[in-house]
C-alpha cells in the first residue's frame, strides 16, 4: 500500500532529524593529527605515572589460626599473594613505605566449632596498635562464614601500620580462621593517592 502525502512528509522529516543529530557529534578532522594522539598535558602523565607506582598488596595466612572469644586476637598475615609496591610485611601487620591515602579491605574466613546460630565474630582494623574501623557479623546456621571489613585510611610512609584483628562473643564454641589460600583469610591494601 503507497504511503500518503502526510505520511510521507512525516518519514522525511524523521529522516531529517536523524541525519542533523548524526552530523551535529560529527567530529571534524583537525589538520595534524591522525586517529589518535598523545596530548596529554604533563601533569597528567606525572599523575599517571604516579598512580601505578605502589598500587597494590594482598597479604594471607599460611595456616589456620584460632580467635579469642574474650579480647581481640592479632591475625598474624605471613604470606603475600601480591606485593606491587612498596609494602612491608613485619610482624603479621603492613606497612606502607609510601605516605598517602589507602583503601583496606580485609576478610576474615572462620568455622565455628560446634556451629551456634547467633554468635557474632568481629573484624576490626587497627591502624598503629589502636582499633581504627570495626565490622560485626552474626553468624549463620552454617559452620562455616565469612566477615569483611573495610575503610580508608591516610598512612605516612614512615610509621603508620595497619592490622586486623578479630574475636567471637561466644564461650560455647571456638573459632578458626582459615588461610592457605587467596579466597581465604586476606587483607588487601590499595594506595588511592
Amino acid at each position: 500500500m503507497a504511503k500518503t502525502l502526510p505520511e510521507l512528509i512525516a518519514s522525511f522529516n524523521a529522516f531529517t532529524t536523524a541525519c542533523t543529530a548524526m552530523f551535529d557529534r560529527k567530529v571534524d578532522k583537525v589538520l595534524g593529527k591522525g586517529l589518535s594522539t598523545l596530548d596529554y598535558t604533563q601533569a597528567d602523565k606525572d599523575k599517571l605515572i604516579s598512580m601505578g607506582d605502589n598500587t597494590m598488596c594482598i597479604l594471607g595466612l599460611t595456616t589456620a589460626q584460632s580467635l579469642d572469644n574474650a579480647t581481640p586476637t592479632k591475625v598474624m598475615f605471613d604470606q603475600s599473594f601480591l606485593n606491587e609496591g612498596d609494602y612491608i610485611l613485619e610482624a603479621g601487620s603492613i606497612k606502607p613505605t609510601k605516605p598517602g591515602r589507602y583503601l583496606i579491605t580485609a576478610y576474615i574466613y572462620y568455622q565455628f566449632s560446634p556451629s551456634k546460630a547467633g554468635v557474632r565474630i568481629m573484624a576490626n582494623l587497627y591502624k598503629n596498635g589502636a582499633p581504627s574501623i570495626q565490622m560485626t557479623q552474626a553468624t549463620h546456621e552454617s559452620t562455616t562464614n565469612s566477615c569483611m571489613v573495610t575503610g580508608v585510611e591516610d598512612m605516612d610512609g614512615v610509621n603508620d601500620m595497619i592490622e586486623l584483628y578479630g574475636r567471637f562473643d561466644s564461650a560455647e564454641s571456638s573459632v578458626t580462621i582459615q588461610g592457605g589460600t587467596i579466597s581465604g583469610t586476606t587483607i588487601r591494601v590499595v594506595r588511592l593517592s
